[in-house]
C-alpha cells in the first residue's frame, strides 16, 4: 500500500462571492485533502499564523471547514489549511480574502487648522478603505451652519490621500 504526505487544497465555500465580501460578513472556507493514510489533524493558518477555534472571536474552526464570522478588515489576508499524517505535512494553495469597507480617517491627523489671511495652508487627508480609488470632497466651515465647497483645482488626489491647499480670505479662521 502506498503512503504519501497529505495533498491539500483549499477553496473558498460553495454560493460566496468572493468580490463583494464586505465588513460583518460570515466567510466558509474548504479544506480539501487526498491522503494515505488519513490525517490526524487539520490545521489552518492567516498570513502564516496558527488559527485556533475561537468562538468569542468569532473564528469557527470544525476539521476541513473554517467559517469566520462578522469579518473585520484585521481578517484580510492570505489562509492556507494543514493537513498532517505521519508521512509529514501537506500545505494547501494559499487563498486571499479581500474585505471591502468604507473610508475612515487614519488615527492621528489633525481635524483643525489655524490660518492668517492669506497663509497657505496645506490640509493632509489619509483614509483607510478597499477598495483604495477615493472621491474627496473637501469644504470649509465659514460659519456654524455654512459650508463652502473647496475648489477641485487646489486638491490634489493619490488614491487614499488628498491634500487641500486652502488661502484664506478673512483676518484669521480656523479650518
Amino acid at each position: 500500500m502506498r503512503t504519501d504526505i497529505p495533498v491539500v487544497t483549499l477553496e473558498f465555500g460553495t454560493n460566496l462571492n468572493t468580490t463583494s465580501i464586505r465588513e460583518g460578513a460570515d466567510v466558509y472556507f474548504e479544506c480539501n485533502i487526498k491522503s494515505n493514510p488519513w490525517v490526524y489533524r487539520v490545521s489552518w493558518r492567516h498570513n502564516g499564523k496558527l488559527l485556533d477555534n475561537n468562538i468569542a472571536e468569532g473564528i469557527v474552526v470544525a476539521n476541513q471547514s473554517l467559517v469566520l464570522q462578522n469579518v473585520s478588515r484585521a481578517r484580510g489576508g492570505l489562509y492556507t489549511c494543514v493537513g498532517s499524517n505521519r508521512e509529514g505535512d501537506g500545505e494547501s494553495n494559499p487563498v486571499t480574502l479581500d474585505i471591502k469597507f468604507p473610508p475612515i480617517c487614519r488615527p492621528g491627523q489633525m481635524n483643525s487648522y489655524s490660518a492668517a489671511r492669506n497663509e497657505l495652508v496645506k490640509i493632509p487627508c489619509e483614509v483607510e478603505a478597499n477598495p483604495d480609488d477615493i472621491n474627496f470632497t473637501w469644504k470649509f466651515n465659514s460659519t456654524q451652519f455654512e459650508f463652502l465647497d473647496i475648489p477641485t483645482s487646489v486638491i490634489a488626489f493619490d488614491h487614499a490621500r488628498s491634500t487641500a491647499h486652502y488661502l484664506p480670505r478673512t483676518e484669521h479662521v480656523i479650518i
